[in-house]
């Protein structure tokens, strides 16, 4: 089984991914903030109370074959909640929703937030981004 990981500086926190094949994959994370949450992000790395945070996991596929059922784990940061639900952009078509889950962790740092993907194409055939969104708790 394929792990990929990356750390998340802001609100430090961990994406994985994870692949029943064992092919090359590549874990890239975007973040922006909006402290009104109107849709306008900007590449700051501060926010305040009742902000948000984007998020944006690019994935490649550098294998030349298709890859199979995704598992994509990041962590929902203590003191914000899901705002927008995970979302599939696949170069210019119009989004899809991502299967999630969340798995609450009241004691811990944050809750669990599960992302499936069916299958991702080699990284040349396409560019793939799941996009979701968290509000900073007052």
């Amino acid at each position: 089984m394929l792990r990929a990981s990356l750390f998340i500086l802001l609100l430090s926190s961990t994406i994985n991914a994870y692949s029943n094949q064992a092919e090359p994959l590549t874990i890239r994370l975007l973040q922006m903030t909006d402290s009104s949450c109107s849709n306008n992000y900007t590449n700051t790395d501060i926010t305040i109370p009742d902000g948000c945070i984007q998020y944006q996991i690019h994935l490649s596929n550098t294998f030349p074959e298709v890859l199979r059922n995704l598992s994509i784990v990041s962590k929902i940061p203590q003191y914000t909640h899901l705002q927008q639900t995970p979302l599939l952009i696949i170069n210019d078509q119009p989004p899809q929703k991502v299967t999630y889950s969340i798995q609450q962790h009241p004691e811990q740092d944050g809750d669990t937030l599960r992302m499936t993907l069916k299958e991702l194409h080699p990284t040349t055939e396409q560019a793939t981004i799941i996009q979701y969104s968290v509000k900073i708790d007052e």
